[in-house]
């Protein structure tokens, strides 16, 4: 026998409105795996995949513990984005370094980004060096060739000068944080020249009137520029030129093919190897 817990709010209780009981429908399930989202969405949305895994803190204490191995977990993550992600822009990002080199060495698709939290007084520290300035992130990064880093607000806003760091060794450089989350800030890191600022409430904080992805303008670009050439094309056919040796009225130029062998031909099957080979076996014949 089945049993089956309801969990409901405390505030449906104060509704007068009828309860459905429908949460077996497949809209109505309480996220969507990783799979569906990527066969969902529009393709042109991209995705910035955060691995969650357990950091050690610098008291020697962890985060939290996983009972799960790191390799059947990022393999697992892998392989849903290899067979599912298509054409899709997609990079990975994740504050434990260990998995960034990971991911990094499993495949050659996808970038990855190193998040870390630098100095601040809002998180407690990690136990990882790697974790502790924008200095340590930009020289891990570049040693495994990952794309870039994900840096905390809070280390540009303190001295803007460390994205230095980041652009002088040719690395992407993104940052996050809750500082983001003001229109004057995200207009002042988009004016230092970072390559992107992750916030929340995109429709309350972005400045421009039409707000869609800057993958799906990319992508209408393209568009535009490869259908201006196809009817270029249309209207200016070019012949494409004879096979080399050809000459224009289709027959052969012997000796110009000729030339151009030289010493391509095999000596496995030209007349001086056959006839030497011939000698050969004359003269170890009894």
């Amino acid at each position: 026998m089945n049993t089956y817990i309801l969990v409901y709010h405390l505030t449906e209780g104060k509704s007068k409105n009828p309860r459905f009981f429908d949460d077996d429908q497949e809209e109505h399930q309480p996220f969507p795996t990783l799979q569906q989202v990527l066969e969902v969405l529009n393709p042109h949305v991209g995705f910035n995949i955060e691995i969650k895994w357990t950091m050690q803190l610098h008291d020697g204490s962890y985060e939290l513990y996983h009972p799960t191995d790191v390799n059947l977990y990022l393999d697992t993550i892998l392989e849903v984005v290899l067979k599912h992600g298509g054409t899709r822009r997609i990079v990975f990002s994740c504050f434990n370094a260990d998995c960034c080199t990971m991911i990094r060495m499993k495949q050659n698709k996808y970038p990855v980004m190193f998040l870390t939290q630098g100095e601040t007084v809002l998180y407690p520290k990690y136990y990882d060096p790697r974790c502790w300035s924008i200095k340590s992130a930009a020289q891990y990064a570049s040693m495994f060739e990952i794309l870039g880093i994900n840096v905390h607000t809070e280390d540009l806003l303190r001295d803007p000068s460390l994205i230095r760091h980041a652009t002088n060794n040719d690395l992407v450089i993104f940052c996050w944080g809750d500082d983001n989350s003001n229109p004057d800030t995200i207009k002042f890191l988009k004016e230092l020249g970072l390559h992107g600022v992750i916030y929340d409430k995109m429709y309350q904080y972005n400045a421009k009137e039409i707000k869609e992805s800057i993958f799906l303008a990319e992508a209408r670009e393209s568009q535009k520029a490869f259908l201006k050439l196809a009817a270029h094309n249309a209207e200016n056919p070019i012949s494409p030129p004879p096979p080399h040796g050809v000459k224009q009225d289709g027959t052969f130029d012997i000796d110009k093919i000729r030339q151009n062998i030289g010493d391509l031909l095999s000596t496995a099957t030209s007349l001086e190897s056959l006839e030497s080979r011939m000698s050969d076996y004359k003269s170890q014949a009894p």
